[in-house]
């Protein structure tokens, strides 16, 4: 399939397409729109994500760690384990920790057989914002995807995931 007759909803322009097949042989307009439509999407997502969610003084990276606290309660979690849920540098991931707990929405303890480890639960603050933004977040999720079928929904899951981990493989080698 060549550029004109790609099927992506956000088609290159024929000009730019030519010069880069010009300039880089290796160049694949439609390779090149799935990871463009790729990142509209996610742009698209984390807007409407982010402009719900600072109604409550929220943003999505604490919205992200106040859900992980908030499936794991009322056990104290790991720092470490926590950081799974983040996608930032450890750096940042500290100050977003330390801002959930200057903001009484998480609790921390040290952990008795480590005393390096810090231990986190969500704070009553944290489980009352948490309760209070998701039924409204479940709707808008549910809202978001729902022009896909559940087979569809599943193969973009898989498809989705089979891109994360060639990026990842790609920068790992």
């Amino acid at each position: 399939m060549n550029a004109e007759q790609s099927t992506c909803f956000i088609p290159l322009k024929k000009c730019l397409v030519e010069n880069l097949k010009q300039n880089y042989p290796d160049f694949v307009a439609e390779r090149a729109e799935v990871l463009l439509a790729t990142r509209i999407a996610a742009h698209c997502i984390e807007n409407a994500h982010g402009k719900y969610l600072a109604q409550f003084g929220l943003t999505l990276a604490k919205f992200n760690i106040l859900m992980a606290l908030y499936v794991h309660q009322p056990s104290f979690l790991p720092a470490s384990q926590l950081s799974q849920y983040w996608l930032g540098s450890k750096a940042n991931f500290s100050q977003l920790l330390t801002a959930l707990e200057k903001g009484k929405f998480i609790q921390q303890k040290t952990s008795p057989q480590d005393a390096r480890a810090r231990l986190l639960k969500l704070a009553p603050v944290g489980i009352r914002i948490i309760e209070k933004v998701l039924p409204t977040h479940i709707q808008n999720v549910n809202r978001a995807s729902s022009t896909l079928t559940d087979h569809e929904r599943q193969e973009l899951t898989r498809l989705l995931l089979k891109l994360k981990s060639s990026c990842q493989s790609m920068f790992n080698e």
